[in-house]
Formats: C-alpha cells, structure tokens, sequence
C-alpha cells in the first residue's frame, strides 16, 4: 500500500477540469448500487473493517471510561494515518485511502483543505444515495480530505434543521480529525462542476449560488443556504445555527443574519450550478411561524450555546463507526431538554408581535398609516394603536394558542 505524499494537492479550474472524471449523475439509485459504485470490488472489505473499528472503539471506550475528550485528534497526522494503515483499518480506493466512518485521504498529495460535510437529514433516502453517489467523486476529483456526517433526526420529530447542523457541527468536531472548513449541504442538490471548490475562505462562503429550479439563478440574496462553508472559527463566532427554528424553513435566513451581524462578508462561489433531487414539495401548512420576519429579528439575537448540552460521552460512538444513531437519539434529547420546543417558540412569538405592534406606532407612524389606507380606513391616526393591533390581540378576541407550532411538518 502506498503511503501518503507530502506533495500539496491542487484544484481543479477552468483550463484543467476536463481531468478531474466528474460528470453530475442523478439517475435514480439505492444504498446497494451507492455503496458498490463508490467501493467498487472493495465493498466487503470496507463492510469489515467498519466492524473491526466497532468493536475497538468500543474497547477505547471501555478502558478510557468513556471520556471521547480523550481520544480526540489521533488521526490528525500524516503519522497517525499511515499508523492506521498499518493497523489495517483503512483501504487503499483508487487514489484515496478510505477509513471507517466515511473518512476519505488523498494519497498523491497533501490536501490544502481538509473538509467537513454536514448532511441534515430524515425520510429522504432517494436523494441521500444519489447525492453521495455524486458526492464522494466530486470531492476525490477536487483532491481534498473529506469526512462525511448524516444528521438524521428520528421521524416522530418536528424537523429542526438548524439543530441537526449544530448537531452534525459537534460530532465533527469530536470524530478523531481536525477539519478546516465545515460545509453544510442539503440532500437535495447535486453539484456539477467540479471547479466548484469545496475549500473554506476569509469569509463564510456560499457554494449553491446557481440552481436548476430557479434557471440557474441565484434566490439567496438574503439567505445564507443550500450548501454554505464556514471554519471552524467563523462558526464559533456566529455561534452556530438557531436551534428555535421547528419546521421548515427560516433558519437559512437566520443565519445569514448571525453572518452579518458578526461583521462577516459572504463568498459566492462564481461556479455554483447545482442539479435539484425531486422531493415533496412543502405545503403551506408545513411551514412554521418562526420564519415571519419580524420573529426573526428576535431569533437571530437568541444565541443558544450550540454544543453546552451535548454528552461527550454519547456523541463519542461516532468516532470510528456506524454507531450514529444512538448519538443522535441522545444528543437530540440532551438539546430538547435544554431549549425551547415549538410551543415555547409560539409563545414568544405571539409575545413578541403584540410588543412588536404597541410600539411600531410610535416609531413608524407611516407605516401604520399605510396599514389604515390598505384596510380603507379613513383619517387614520398614528395615535389610533388599536386598529393597527393584530386582530387576534384585540379585546374580545381569542389569542392563539401554541398549537399551531404543532402543525408544522414533520418532513426533512
């Protein structure tokens, strides 16, 4: 088996790309068909050494009293990684050595990244195949090191999507490796150009500026999402995702607004053309309150510890292995308990919009005056707070409860 060269890898641009062998493919696929065309003849043998690395990792554990602190970084070296080899617990694929717990190194050459992808996920197996069928050349065609990270939430759930990222963040952070650039990917997009490079920057960057459903335009003028990068450092700052955000949608624009106001410029990828995977498309009735604008200028300045609740001691199983699904169930539940649910979410919002509309009077009093002429009303007054109170805070009037929080999807 080759060892690893200390030879700086390089990237793919515009004159070279036609080298790299990366053609988008989104023809259907299932796990089977995934994992024998990106193990090839080799499938068997990554199956058991993935079991082989189990049961060690569950001897570290053991006489290390269960402490992951402990086993932090010991494949971070050019060292510890041809150690491994010699341990017999990586495989020598094509030009990449492959280790358990989806851990992928250039052989040829010192990687000039080495990245973190972050999969949010649940119920969507049809993409989550073609996507890694796709991704895993992709990546070895850019010549970086790359790990991957599935943060599947279990199904009975309200989707969090911005807790799975901060979930998927801190197992990262504690599996063995420590990565340069984290890049937070949907399932459903597929890159297409190779020169797209998976590296992080000085600045948060944005990768799926171009996309198919909106004739390769860029909708995110705004939001912060898709598939984004930010260093380990960047994503400390910002800290993270919001956590509050339970059903579909808002946490992307949240985001970019924690981007912002950390003083950070964002990076938009010149080549980010992006395939769409077909997937249910979310109703109305899926999406949560939490994406109303106003709410959001609360949200974003509620800055959670994103990892103070989460065990060591449970996200230390995916170190090595495939043992991610009792981390999840535990790491969801250490946050659960610490954070707000949907119905504590709903609560603050319908505090904060009845704050929000006795003061906007008095701050934005043509605001409320275009409030009256919509409604028709005539000789509207800035003093007149009770026309321009949301109905339902009106005297008489029945305020919502927080089971509308409940509605929301259970999807993604």
């Amino acid at each position: 088996m080759h060892m690893i060269s200390n030879h700086e890898c390089t990237f793919p641009t515009n004159e070279n790309s036609s080298v790299t062998h990366y053609i988008a493919n989104i023809t259907e696929s299932d796990f089977l068909t995934t994992e024998k065309t990106v193990f090839k003849n080799l499938t068997e043998k990554a199956r058991n050494i993935t079991r082989q690395a189990d049961e060690q990792l569950k001897q570290i554990l053991r006489v290390r009293g269960m402490d992951a602190s402990k086993y932090l970084y010991i494949r971070n070296r050019t060292a510890d990684l041809e150690q491994a080899v010699k341990n017999r617990m990586a495989i020598e694929i094509g030009s990449y050595l492959y280790f358990p717990g989806g851990h992928w190194v250039p052989l040829n050459c010192k990687a000039k990244w080495k990245v973190s992808l972050i999969i949010p996920y649940r119920n969507r197996s049809y993409n989550l195949n073609i996507l890694l069928r796709n991704l895993i050349p992709f990546l070895q065609s850019q010549e970086l090191e790359f790990g991957i990270f599935i943060a599947e939430q279990g199904s009975s759930e309200v989707m969090n999507r911005g807790l799975m990222k901060n979930i998927g963040y801190q197992m990262a952070k504690l599996s063995g490796t420590i990565w340069d650039c984290y890049v937070f990917h949907d399932v459903d997009y597929v890159p297409i150009n190779s020169t797209n490079y998976y590296g992080c920057d000085d600045y948060p960057k944005h990768y799926a500026t171009k996309l198919e459903e909106f004739k390769y335009d860029n909708p995110y003028m705004k939001d912060f999402g898709g598939v984004v990068g930010l260093t380990g450092l960047q994503m400390d700052k910002i800290n993270g995702y919001s956590n509050m955000y339970w059903g579909w949608g808002g946490e992307d624009t949240d985001l970019y607004k924690r981007v912002t106001f950390s003083k950070f410029k964002v990076t938009k990828a010149t080549d980010g053309y992006y395939r769409d995977l077909p997937h249910q498309k979310k109703t109305e009735r899926e999406e949560c309150k939490q994406r109303l604008p106003f709410v959001q200028l609360l949200l974003v300045h509620a800055y959670y510890e994103i990892g103070a609740s989460i065990k060591q001691v449970a996200l230390a199983y995916i170190l090595m292995s495939n043992k991610r699904k009792r981390a999840y169930r535990e790491a969801i539940q250490e946050l659960r308990d610490a954070l707000p649910g949907p119905a504590a979410v709903e609560e603050i919002m319908v505090d904060f919009e009845a704050a929000l509309w006795k003061v906007l009077p008095r701050i934005f009093p043509q605001v409320i005056t275009k409030i009256h002429h919509r409604r028709g009303d005539k000789n509207p007054s800035a003093e007149d707070h009770d026309s321009a109170i949301p109905p339902y805070q009106r005297s008489g009037a029945n305020i919502p409860t927080a089971s509308t929080a409940e509605k929301c999807a259970t999807t993604r």
